[in-house]
């Protein structure tokens, strides 16, 4: 998904409507912004982030679930 030096992060949330569905839901999805002016748009992954400054990679497992790992 995506790897660079860590510079910050935007959270924002997303209405979603589904017909099929009665009602809405709201995910959270984080924008991680990389020094060298990459994005990579990610679900949940606030909580993982390591200080500014640090190598980070970015990527979905098996599960479809969205993992931050350290690059030394």
């Amino acid at each position: 998904m995506g790897e660079g030096v860590f510079e910050k992060i935007l959270t924002k949330t997303a209405k979603i409507t589904a017909e099929r569905i009665e009602g809405s839901f709201r995910p959270v999805i984080d924008t991680v912004f990389f020094k060298n002016g990459d994005t990579c748009k990610a679900i949940g992954i606030t909580q993982d982030l390591p200080v500014p400054g640090k190598r980070v990679r970015i990527f979905k497992n098996g599960f479809a679930e969205f993992k931050v790992e350290k690059v030394l």
